[in-house]
């Protein structure tokens, strides 16, 4: 396999990476916002039921710096 195929194939992977990282992150932030989560804050009240969409925040972040 030649560099210039596999920069091109990590580019692509890297691409979907982060187009993916980041619409699962930033619509879940959306909804969390919506849902009554406010901003800058370490923790959150657990009555919000918003356990699943911090986790999915997560590792979105998670996939993007591994993209990255």
């Amino acid at each position: 396999m030649t560099g210039r195929m596999y920069s091109e194939r990590l580019g692509k992977v890297h691409f979907w990476m982060m187009l993916l990282g980041f619409y699962v992150q930033s619509l879940a932030q959306m909804q969390v916002g919506l849902l009554g989560m406010r901003r800058r804050i370490a923790d959150y009240d657990p009555a919000l039921g918003i356990d699943t969409q911090q986790f999915m925040i997560t590792l979105a972040g998670f996939t993007i710096g591994f993209g990255v």
